[in-house]
């Protein structure tokens, strides 16, 4: 994406100018068939912001961002209830342009290679940059506790950095309000992703070791593998304890989380729906979804499970092509976490919403803010789903949103995809791909703050 303005990116974010909606819905258009009628190019659509990073930040403050926007909404009433909604992000009056040391600096190097980023050097003014520090904090429990230290606080820094933007963003909307202008649903939308989240009821990381061990991708560390071999007996990958599977049970040929209008599985094959990239061992799936979810509104977290445990190290752009479109047609070169577990929960039967002020859907045009953005995700089910205070009484399919600097502004998203009998939770995620790791490596600092969603309660509101 080319790098634009300030003034150019909120235009471009709330859609203020002629042509920036070309192709494009507002916030309030649910229609999941709709197609676009041509390719929309990337620097005319939404997405300047996901997962708490900000596609593009200014090297230098725009003092006249306010006068360069255009004035020309319809006039009315102040809105008091919109004013409530206006908040900012508490940063340092006075503070520097992020730095790196060398060590970190090889470090970042390290993830962008691994990921394929196009980055040669720390620059905090390039979104892969801030992209690889991201992926470096979610993958904290690799280094040394030195190296640790040196990744959260470059990460606290970058933040800072990425907030006081986002307070420019933020005044641009609030001077509107304030002026009488009234917002369109998705300048609405927008203002809801962008400001701080107001605190819910934060997750106590009450299981903060594993007991038996866990991996990622295939290795072994007390017996535990993400892959098939047993531990006791136990595995996530098929194999059965007295019948007991990863989230679910084994009659035969039941399958975890994939069963559909009551078909059984044999061989990997459903009566009444497909397993997605399923393979079978005596009829157990490992990674089998079923397509569309469940029926009568019922949650079924197995199914979004297994949706995240099939595409954990890839990426359904077939079915959901939206961001690698915008992205400049690239696989994976967005932060993708919130849009990996939305696709996840859609999986499970969690349903769309589409009434102004309470969205969340998905279509090739525009998906709505809270499908992609981990912030706006967080409010949409704050008021759709019950809080889970323990770790311990965390399901599957359960969702958690984390708070990596315990600023205001969520980082990232993760979908519960196992937990074993001793109550430890493992989760799945994107942005660094992820399938079954402990819970307890997103902790990421004394500051980190969880909030935990009860995903069976969110289609009863």
């Amino acid at each position: 994406m080319k790098k634009m303005s300030l003034a150019s990116l909120v235009i471009a974010s709330v859609v203020l100018v002629a042509g920036c909606g070309q192709g494009a819905t507002s916030e309030g258009s649910s229609d999941a068939t709709t197609k676009p009628k041509k390719e929309v190019a990337a620097d005319t659509v939404q997405v300047d912001i996901m997962d708490g990073m900000i596609d593009e930040i200014p090297t230098e403050a725009t003092s006249d961002l306010t006068a360069s926007m255009p004035q020309d909404g319809e006039k009315g009433e102040v809105d008091p209830e919109l004013s409530k909604k206006v908040d900012y992000y508490e940063v340092p009056k006075t503070s520097e342009k992020p730095k790196v040391s060398k060590e970190v600096e090889k470090i970042i190097k390290k993830e962008a290679t691994e990921n394929k980023l196009n980055l040669d050097g720390f620059d905090v003014n390039n979104k892969e940059s801030r992209l690889a520090v991201q992926i470096a904090l979610s993958n904290l429990n690799e280094y040394s506790s030195e190296e640790q230290k040196m990744i959260v606080k470059l990460a606290e820094e970058i933040d800072i950095y990425e907030n006081k933007s986002k307070n420019d963003y933020i005044k641009v909307i609030d001077n509107k309000i304030k002026n009488g202008i009234v917002l369109s649903d998705d300048e609405k939308a927008l203002l809801d992703g962008l400001v701080p989240i107001d605190a819910g009821t934060e997750l106590e990381n009450d299981k903060g070791t594993t007991d038996g061990g866990t991996t990622d991708g295939g290795t072994t560390d007390g017996g535990t593998t993400d892959g098939g071999t047993t531990d006791g007996g136990t595995t996530d990958g098929g194999t059965t304890d007295g019948g007991t599977t990863d989230g679910g049970t084994t009659d035969g040929g039941t399958t975890d989380g994939g069963t559909t209008d009551g078909g059984t599985t044999d061989g990997g094959t459903t009566d009444g729906g497909t397993t997605d990239g399923g393979t079978t061992d005596g009829g157990t799936t490992d990674g089998g979804t079923t397509d569309g979810g469940t029926t009568d509104g019922e949650y079924d977290g197995k199914a979004a499970a297994n949706y995240a445990k099939t595409w954990w190290d890839k990426r359904n752009n077939e079915q959901y092509p939206y961001y690698s479109k915008v992205s400049g047609g690239c696989y994976d070169c967005w932060p993708d976490c919130t849009n990996f577990v939305s696709q996840a929960i859609k999986a499970g039967g969690i349903e769309d919403r589409s009434e102004s002020g309470l969205w969340w859907y998905y279509n090739d045009t525009k998906p709505a803010y809270a499908w992609g953005l981990a912030n706006s995700f967080y409010k949409h089910f704050k008021q759709r789903a019950d809080e889970i205070k323990k770790v311990k009484n965390l399901e599957i399919g359960d969702v958690v949103n984390f708070d990596f600097t315990g600023d205001g502004d969520i980082d990232h998203t993760v979908i519960v995809t196992k937990k074993d009998r001793w109550g430890n939770i493992y989760v799945t995620q994107h942005t660094s791909d992820h399938k079954n790791r402990p819970i307890s490596q997103l902790f990421v600092s004394s500051k980190t703050k969880a909030y935990a969603w009860d995903m069976s309660t969110a289609n009863q509101r």
